[in-house]
């Protein structure tokens, strides 16, 4: 994981969790749509960019999708396993100037910072775990 997004998780990690859960849904669905518009900028220029960019806009929208949000629609798993699943999704962008071998590109910079956005979005929000399993969490990693 690049430098950035790990500096993000330990700066936030232990803040506390200002976005609640049903706001958080907010914040997935601009997540969602800078991929999307990213992967359409990208489009001309860096096909593989592009690609990578709807592909991580893609299974964000999918965990979006199947997560039951508070007082909101009946998805397949709740709250606390969106948070989990997020912060794969925030590494998986991180990553994919690597994998998708465009690491020297500009377009690097945009997956990068929505990694390291996407893990802030997550450490601050209030999934519903309690803060004394964040630690015991915190310590067995």
């Amino acid at each position: 994981m690049p430098f950035t997004t790990g500096a993000v998780d330990s700066a936030t990690r232990m803040m506390p969790k200002l976005i609640p859960g049903r706001a958080h849904l907010l914040v997935d669905c601009a997540a969602i749509a800078s991929f999307f518009l990213a992967g359409i900028r990208y489009w001309r220029r860096n096909k593989p960019a592009a690609m990578a960019a709807c592909l991580c806009g893609t299974a964000a929208a999918a965990n979006t999708l199947l997560t039951s949000y508070p007082r909101g629609n009946s998805g397949i798993y709740h709250l606390p396993m969106h948070g989990k699943i997020e912060y794969g999704i925030a590494a998986m962008s991180a990553v994919m100037p690597e994998l998708m071998s465009f690491q020297n590109e500009p377009e690097k910079a945009f997956f990068v910072t929505q990694g390291a956005l996407m893990i802030a979005a997550a450490n601050l929000t209030n999934f519903g775990r309690k803060r004394k399993d964040l630690r015991r969490s915190s310590r067995t990693a």
